[in-house]
């Protein structure tokens, strides 16, 4: 894998190096996790980098916890069979996070 500065000692690129500035033409690959649907989601950034949430009611999500600052964080939202599902972001996270919608 060609990098432009330190190159890491793993094979496989980790948060952390991407944190770290770390940088590759290589493709990345995130593991996506399953969110817990429930009145008020709860997200770990720090585990579920990239995550779906399937909605089996109106919602509210959480801010996510344990974010770095400039962390890519994405959550793929799919309503359940029913539809017309509502998600709604808590204060926190409609303030301390940019969306794109």
């Amino acid at each position: 894998m060609p990098y432009i500065g330190q190159e890491p000692s793993a094979k496989a690129l980790t948060a952390s190096d991407i944190a770290d500035d770390l940088i590759t033409s290589a493709k990345l690959n995130y593991s996506e996790a399953t969110l817990t649907d429930q009145a008020t989601v709860t997200w770990d950034a720090s585990t579920q980098d990239v995550c779906k949430l399937t909605l089996g009611g109106n919602r509210t999500l959480a801010a996510p916890t344990n974010s770095t600052t400039g962390q890519f964080i994405s959550i793929l939202v799919i309503q359940d069979g029913t539809g017309s599902r509502t998600l709604s972001f808590n204060a926190v996270s409609s303030d301390a996070i940019r969306w794109k919608l």
